[in-house]
């Protein structure tokens, strides 16, 4: 999924897309992995379609609208499932306090959770600039 929608200012500019891979990268996922660009696409279609609630299967479904995917939700989440549970595990507890500014916990392995943690990320890092 591309988006237009870029952090600028005048000296940085940087594509979601690729300040969201980064910080998967840190926390140990493998983009070898279709879940992981799955996982990276969910968050940025929850950031730039949220409301003040955030509804994971309305999120996938606004998802599905944009890309037109051709797989169930259930395989979607599945194959993110697949990939959160294969992270490296070293890498994610060494580096989760770093990237989402919470302490590691194994409650946030969950897509909807990395969701919510993201775009709290995401929204302070769009703040700063």
């Amino acid at each position: 999924m591309r988006y237009s929608y870029d952090i600028s200012t005048k000296d940085k500019e940087m594509s979601y897309a690729m300040l969201v891979d980064e910080y998967l990268l840190n926390l140990g996922f493998g983009f070898n992995k279709n879940g992981t660009k799955y996982l990276r696409d969910l968050i940025l279609t929850a950031y730039f379609t949220q409301d003040y609630e955030f509804f994971i299967e309305s999120t996938v479904n606004k998802f599905f609208e944009i890309n037109k995917i051709n797989m169930t939700k259930k395989n979607f989440i599945r194959t993110i499932q697949y990939s959160i549970e294969n992270v490296n595990h070293n890498k994610i507890k060494n580096n989760f306090y770093s990237v989402l500014n919470v302490e590691y916990d194994y409650y946030y392995l969950t897509p909807k959770n990395l969701t919510i943690l993201f775009i709290g990320l995401l929204e302070r890092l769009n703040k700063q600039l």
